[in-house]
């Protein structure tokens, strides 16, 4: 065979041909096989065993037309010796058998009992002159009275006896059977090789019929059949229409159940429908092969489109529309298993139990799928509280269920877009607090040369009054300008969490009582009486003492700026919990417009006229150095009542030996 002979017309249409034969030949030798082991071919000692029975069975139905067409000389009990012949290979006798003597009625020349006699045993009976088959017994028994005793009343018995010649050489139905008989006893083994050997040659030939599929000699590419374009599944329809229509077209059934020696044991309708089968097979096999080659098998399928459109049709439902099918699908779908099951109750076990796994699998199927569409939900609320607290997470969307995918998607364009935001925000808050720390920088140089000069103005002599005023306006200013640019730097730092903190345990009441003797004095001087209140208990924390004091500083400071005079302030200190709480309350000159949380921004002011000292900074940096050492500041604005409240974690503290805290 030439080098891609196969891939042309020629080489496929021989491809064709003898890979159906191999397959024919492979299916009909596993056929015949079978036939033989169930025919007891592996176990007889001898063809002449297997011949006898075979014989007899044949005998069964050729006597009862002889018997039929001589009813009425059996019934009349008349002698009529006639002979029709069934075969040049076989010579028969048929006679009545009752209690009297055997009346002969029919009688082919040339019959003669021997031991090879074969005789079956009919009954005929009176009323209705029905025919029925006993059994075969051996010439011998004739003559035995237990025989005439097993005869029922109201039967007539008939023995239809036949003698095959010896050797059967004429071409007929009998000899025919008797030789192949003989045939298959000897090739019984060899008939299991063949059928490895032709299953071998139609699995080879099958490959290269795949491999030929769409391909020519003269060219590498695919080249489709006429009709590749057509739908897989509509071209399997079809070929199923014709190969039904032609496999039970009766014209053909009549021409195989018409032929009168059967070479195979296989029917011959059988073999005509096994002819069409393996052809429809391969036709299908070549235009499969060839569209997976060209990778369009189920693309171009009509269900495929079919069920794409439909799904994308369903994604477009709001998801209480899809629950509704769903939901709608799986009772349907247990309705109908439950009325199989009904109706299975009086039938077999198979069935009942088939029915029940069915039932089984598919709620197990629809648990599945609930606890799935459930872990999924887990994993979406996992995630949204992560985003929730802050954290940056993320959900592989493409393992989540389609209704969840988007919501996964969406929850994952949020999270990015929160990174996003929170490291636009990081990068501008470097940029600020280098921006302020640089011109803080550059401003603190020059200032420092204005503060030099104005102190040696300050010590000039022979300067006017109106000089002198200027000279302190300029001293006054230059300082509130150092003090804005240090709280600018310090808040900035703060924010950016670059402070360096020394946290080491620390007695809490200490700070209210440096506090209060530090301001007890300006407080006084401003009209306001300071009230403290610590606990008898001592109460540790774990503190900076520069940060706290300077913490401590801005809310006083603001206290005695803001506070109306004549009133009361308060600095308390208490454990609430686990915690030790400052509070620090005043009542406010100006009404407080504002919000509390307002008041934390940077350059807010409490005195919206802005004509008292101060720059707004004094609030956000406590908040700023109260978090860098773990601690928080809540404002709280009630009416004209003002308070801070500054809580830091306690301290466990353990008793000593000494009765002291430890």
């Amino acid at each position: 065979m030439k080098k891609h002979f196969t891939y042309t017309k020629p080489g496929k249409v021989l491809l064709f041909i003898f890979c159906g034969i191999s397959l024919f030949l492979f299916l009909w030798t596993l056929y015949e096989s079978s036939y033989l082991k169930d025919n007891n071919y592996y176990y007889a000692d001898s063809p002449e065993d297997l011949q006898r029975v075979a014989l007899i069975r044949q005998l069964q139905s050729d006597a009862p037309p002889l018997i039929r067409q001589s009813l009425r000389d059996i019934i009349a009990r008349n002698t009529q010796i006639a002979g029709v012949p069934l075969s040049r290979n076989l010579t028969y006798q048929l006679m009545r058998y009752d209690s009297d003597e055997p009346l002969l009625i029919l009688q082919q020349p040339g019959f003669a009992r021997s031991e090879r006699t074969l005789c079956l045993v009919y009954m005929i009976r009176n009323t209705s002159q029905q025919i029925y088959y006993r059994e075969a017994i051996d010439i011998q028994e004739l003559d035995d009275p237990a025989l005439r005793a097993s005869f029922p009343d109201g039967f007539i018995p008939v023995i239809f006896m036949a003698t095959p010649s010896e050797p059967m050489s004429s071409p007929d139905k009998y000899a025919f059977q008797h030789h192949l008989i003989a045939a298959r006893y000897t090739f019984r083994y060899f008939i299991w090789v063949g059928s490895l050997l032709f299953a071998a040659a139609a699995i080879w030939l099958y490959i290269l019929l795949l491999k030929a599929s769409a391909r020519r000699p003269d060219s590498p590419d695919l080249h489709p059949w006429k009709l590749d374009p057509v739908p897989f599944d509509l071209l399997l329809l079809a070929d199923a229409v014709l190969y039904g229509a032609i496999i039970i077209f009766p014209a053909e059934q009549r021409l195989f159940a018409n032929l009168t020696i059967q070479v195979s044991s296989m029917p011959p309708v059988v073999i005509w429908q096994l002819i069409w089968t393996i052809g429809f097979f391969l036709a299908i096999s070549m235009s499969a092969a060839a569209r997976i080659k060209q990778k369009t098998l189920f693309s171009r399928m009509l269900l495929v489109r079919s069920g794409k459109k439909l799904a994308a049709e369903l994604r477009k439902l709001p998801l209480i529309w899809k629950t509704v099918l769903a939901t709608v699908c799986f009772f349907l779908v247990n309705g109908l298993l439950l009325s199989r099951l009904r109706g299975y109750v009086y039938s077999s076990t198979m069935n009942r139990t088939v029915s029940i796994i069915l039932l089984l699998l598919w709620n197990l199927l629809a648990v599945v799928t609930v606890f799935r569409i459930a872990l999924h939900f887990k994993k979406l609320e996992e995630t949204t509280a992560k985003l929730a607290a802050g954290q940056s997470a993320a959900i592989d969307s493409a393992k989540l269920v389609h209704p969840l995918r988007k919501a996964g998607e969406n929850l994952n364009h949020v999270s990015g877009g929160m990174q996003q935001a929170i490291e636009t925000a990081l990068r501008s808050e470097r940029m600020k607090t280098e921006l302020i720390t640089n011109v803080s920088h550059d401003i603190k140089t020059p200032l420092t040369s204005i503060i030099s000069y104005t102190e040696l103005l300050k010590k000039e002599e022979g300067l006017s009054e109106q000089g002198k005023e200027s000279v302190e306006v300029l001293a006054r200013q230059s300082e509130r300008l150092k003090r804005l640019t240090e709280d600018l730097v310090e808040a900035s730092k703060a924010s950016a969490g670059v402070l360096d903190v020394e946290l080491v345990p620390c007695e809490a009441a200490v700070f209210v009582t440096q506090s209060a003797g530090e301001y007890e004095e300006r407080l006084q001087e401003a009209g306001l009486t300071l009230i403290t209140k610590v606990p008898d208990e001592p109460l540790q924390i774990r503190a900076d003492g520069r940060r706290m004091q300077r913490i401590f500083d801005n809310l006083m400071n603001n206290i005695a700026k803001y506070s109306l005079p004549g009133s009361r302030v308060y600095l308390d200190l208490e454990r609430k919990g686990n915690r030790a709480v400052f509070s620090f309350k005043n009542t406010s000159r100006e009404a407080l417009n504002i919000r509390a949380e307002d008041l934390l921004e940077r350059f807010v002011r409490g005195d919206s006229s802005r004509h008292t000292e101060g720059n707004g900074l004094g609030l956000a940096i406590a908040q700023s150095l109260a978090e860098l050492q773990g601690a928080t500041l809540v404002l709280q604005i009630d009416g004209d009542l003002f308070k801070a409240l500054l809580s830091f974690p306690l301290l466990k503290t353990e008793k000593t030996g000494d009765g002291s805290l430890s």
